[in-house]
């Protein structure tokens, strides 16, 4: 699994736009390790990363293009929904790849 800091190399050469800081910058209680995102975010087909216009589309999950979501899992990562807009990146709880 890559350092939060690869991951957020990756993050903004793969999906232009993306808002992504090390997780121990948001300051919230219990969530040190990982990453901090939201944002303007694009896929490489151009849909936006996150979207609710998109939900009714069937290439989103909560708001989160599944895409995004394969890409992280693939990577050892998952994301959740802190709150609107502001999403955690964090290690997949078993730590494998997929």
């Amino acid at each position: 699994m890559k350092t939060e800091n690869e991951l957020i190399a990756d993050l903004k050469v793969t999906f232009p736009g993306i808002h992504a800081r090390p997780l121990s910058e948001y300051g919230a209680p219990g969530w040190t390790h990982g990453v901090w995102t939201g944002g303007e975010a694009l896929m490489p087909d151009g849909l936006p990363v996150f979207s609710t216009l998109h939900n009714e589309m069937g290439d989103y999950d909560g708001g989160i293009h599944e895409g995004f979501t394969a890409w992280l899992a693939s990577r050892g990562w998952y994301i959740e929904t802190y709150d609107y807009g502001t999403h955690f990146i964090v290690p997949s709880p078993d730590g494998q790849q997929t």
